[in-house]
Order: C-alpha cells, then sequence, then structure tokens
C-alpha cells in the first residue's frame, strides 16, 4: 500500500543542467517536453543499525521553446522489489511568457523555461526529492523510480527514459571532488613565476547524471592568489555503479576517464568510480619564494552539485560503572589503589578512563581516588552518573581519550 502527498518544498537541490542536445523546434511543430529520471540517491539513517536507509530519486523536466503554457507536473513513483512504498507529486510548469526571468538563456539552449512550484525556475532541472523516504533494505534489494504525468497535466512524449532502477550494492551513494595532482612548472608567460597544473578527481558510487563542475582557489601561504574552473559536469555514471558492486575492478565507466577502481582512502576490499582526472585548471604564473606553501581548495561551482561525502561511521558510545578503575565489574577499595598505582608508580593505565573518572572533572589524578575512598568509607557523595552500581553512558562531555569497558558489553 502506497501513500500519495503532494511535495510542495521538495527541492533540495537545483542545477542549472546542459541543454539536450535537440534543435529548436519551428512555430508549426508541436511542442516537445520530456520527463527523464536521472538516478538515485541511497543514504544510510544514523542509527539505523545499517539497514535503514533514505532514498532520494533525482530527475529532469525539459522542453523546447514554445508559445504555449505546459503543465509538465510529475508523479514520481518509488518501488522496491517491485512494490510501491511512496508517489511523490511535483506541480511543474514552462514559462513562455519570460516572468520567471530564465527564459532569455534557456532559448538559448534550446529550451524554455521551467519552474516548480511556480517559484524556482531554470533550464532543464534536475530535482533531487526531498524529504526523502525512509525504507529498510538488504545488498541486492531492487530500487525502481518511475515518472508519471500528474492528473490533468500533458502526457508524456518520451516514455523510454521515464524509469531506472538501481540494485542496492550495499554501499552509499557518494560523490567527492579531489584533487588528484598538482605539477608546477616554469611559467612561459610570467617571468619568475609558476605554472600550476591540477588535475581535479571525483570520487562516485552513483547510478545517473551528476553535474560537479569545481571552482578551484589556489592559496600561497594560506591566503588566496588565484581562482578558476575546472568542467566535471554531466558526466553518467551508471556503468560503474552496476560493476563496482564487487571487489572486481577495472571496468570502464561512460566516460574514458573514469574507471572501477579500489580507493585506498575506503579499503581494499571497496571499489568505487574514481576518476583520477576528470578535469584540469592550469594557474599561470604563481608567484611564490623557495618554502612557501601552495595550496588547491575545491568548491562546487554556482549551479553545481554540492558533495555528498562517504558517510562517517560513529561509534557507539560506551557504557561504563563510575568508579570502576580497574574494570572488573566492582566498585570498590581496589580502584583507588589502581588509580594510584597508575598516577604513581607507571603501571597498567585504565582501559576506560571515563570510569576512572570517579568524580567526573574530566582528568584522571589523585584525586579520583580521594572522592572515591570519601564515599566507601566516610559517607561522602557517590559517584556521579551513571554512577557506581549500573552501567551507562557519560552525560557529561570530556577531553579523555575513547576506551572500552567489557563489563557493560560493549566496546568503544
Amino acid at each position: 500500500m502506497f501513500r500519495a502527498r503532494t511535495i510542495l518544498s521538495a527541492l533540495v537541490l537545483v542545477i542549472l543542467a546542459q541543454a539536450f542536445q535537440a534543435t529548436v523546434a519551428n512555430a508549426q511543430s508541436p511542442p516537445l517536453w520530456d520527463r527523464k529520471a536521472e538516478g538515485i540517491i541511497v543514504r544510510p539513517i544514523p542509527g539505523g543499525g545499517g539497514t535503514r536507509f533514505t532514498i532520494q530519486p533525482m530527475f529532469r523536466v525539459s522542453a523546447q521553446p514554445t508559445s504555449i503554457p505546459l503543465d509538465l507536473s510529475t508523479l514520481v513513483e518509488i518501488n522496491i522489489n517491485g512494490t510501491t512504498v511512496d508517489v511523490l507529486e511535483f506541480t511543474i510548469k514552462t514559462d513562455p511568457t519570460g516572468a520567471a526571468g530564465c527564459n532569455t538563456p534557456c532559448h538559448e539552449m534550446g529550451q524554455v523555461c521551467v519552474c516548480l512550484e511556480g517559484v524556482i525556475c531554470s533550464c532543464g532541472t534536475i530535482l533531487v526529492c526531498d524529504p526523502p523516504i525512509n525504507a529498510s533494505l538488504v545488498q541486492g534489494d531492487e530500487i525502481t523510480v518511475i515518472l508519471r504525468p500528474a492528473p490533468d497535466a500533458r502526457p508524456e512524449i518520451s516514455e523510454g527514459n521515464d524509469k531506472r532502477t538501481l540494485v542496492w550494492n550495499g554501499r552509499p551513494t557518494v560523490w567527492e571532488r579531489r584533487v588528484a595532482s598538482i605539477e608546477k612548472k616554469p611559467s612561459a608567460t610570467i617571468r619568475g613565476g609558476t605554472d600550476v597544473q591540477v588535475a581535479v578527481g571525483v570520487i562516485v558510487n552513483h547510478d545517473g547524471v551528476l553535474n560537479l563542475d569545481t571552482e578551484l582557489e589556489l592559496r600561497v601561504n594560506g591566503r588566496p592568489a588565484a581562482s578558476g574552473n575546472a568542467d566535471v559536469d554531466e558526466y553518467t555514471w551508471s556503468s560503474c555503479a552496476i560493476v563496482c558492486k564487487t571487489s572486481a575492478c577495472g571496468a570502464s565507466g561512460d566516460s574514458p576517464s573514469v574507471n572501477c577502481q579500489i580507493d585506498p582512502e575506503v579499503g581494499a576490499d571497496t571499489c568505487w568510480c574514481n576518476g583520477n582526472s576528470v578535469g584540469t585548471y592550469v594557474f599561470k604564473g604563481v608567484k611564490h619564494a623557495p618554502g612557501d606553501e601552495i595550496t588547491v581548495i575545491l568548491k562546487p561551482a554556482p549551479g553545481s552539485l554540492p558533495d555528498l561525502p562517504r558517510p562517517v561511521e560513529t561509534k557507539p558510545a560506551v557504557k561504563f560503572r563510575r568508579g570502576d578503575a580497574n574494570g572488573d565489574g566492582t566498585v570498590n577499595m581496589a580502584d583507588g589503589v589502581f588509580t594510584l598505582s597508575y598516577r604513581f608508580s607507571g603501571t597498567e593505565a585504565p582501559a576506560c578512563f571515563d570510569a576512572a573518572d570517579a568524580n567526573d572533572d574530566g582528568d584522571v589524578n589523585i584525586g579520583d581516588p580521594i572522592f572515591l575512598f570519601g564515599w566507601l568509607f566516610l559517607g561522602g557523595k557517590a559517584p556521579p552518573a551513571p554512577g557506581p552500581m549500573r552501567c551507562g553512558e557519560d552525560p557529561t562531555e570530556d577531553r579523555l581519550p575513547e576506551g572500552e569497558y567489557e563489563e557493560c558489553g560493549l566496546t568503544n
């Protein structure tokens, strides 16, 4: 059973994509339009235990110039293993009058201005559905996105690109820019200067089109010195997303400069679509002295996608008993002696510094055994939360190193 809902603010990213290579229809020809599924984003839900994920379809709506207003409102259906789990509705209409302010550049690209909800307008817009839908997935599940005309909207003319299927390969959707290489040569144009050639690469796990145009900023000793742009737009990564589902790398993608490779930053057992030189830029005549530090910073160009980096795996918080410095599961005199020996005799360090921090002051020192003995023998205050009698997480922030406490059945 699915639920239909209208997305009034369903745009995460709007990308001024390159126009299709269609010619402009003449005044006597009927208007042409297209709805195209461009990709599927799958990301883990924090705390989802590796089984809960978000799914966001990416699609494009475009039309050739026409004086006839077109209602291209679109239903986006998401299926998992053949079962419909959600249907999203987008109100999309063309603006032949140019009131939205984007008609002239659209006509130059052979398209008409297309507006989402009458607010966000562009040419050949790529939409990323938001909010995403949540779903449980296991490796091998088949995710399918189907585009259909909304009720009373224009029917689709070209139906061959309205559907996209992704077999979940167990890895999240990722695209990241990287400085693949920096090469310095004496400048032929400026005396005493240096030409700096920067190769821009990307690491990708995605099944569709991406616009990753990149701005480059060159800094000398941390201060901006020059800027430029590398074109990394409109690559299609479908082949890599399919082949890279195993560690058998080396297959070419849709671009000759993009290959499926093992990424050492991810791990030898993981294969990603890795383009080590998909865009280049040469900074001419960069002036610097011997020993100066040259740094290149990458950021998305206007209208292109921001990076979607690999999710950071967060470790579960360690649970412990406050005051149990020796980690034997019981808080007693032996724990104070253990801390004194560690501090003044150079013996073994606590496996869990938070547990040894009996007074919870953010440090393990002589104050902890004194505090602990005061509670054990003089009726003083008990060690703060989670306390000495039960397992729990540290409710206060400190700079103590991460450790482990096996008596509570969880390590960190």
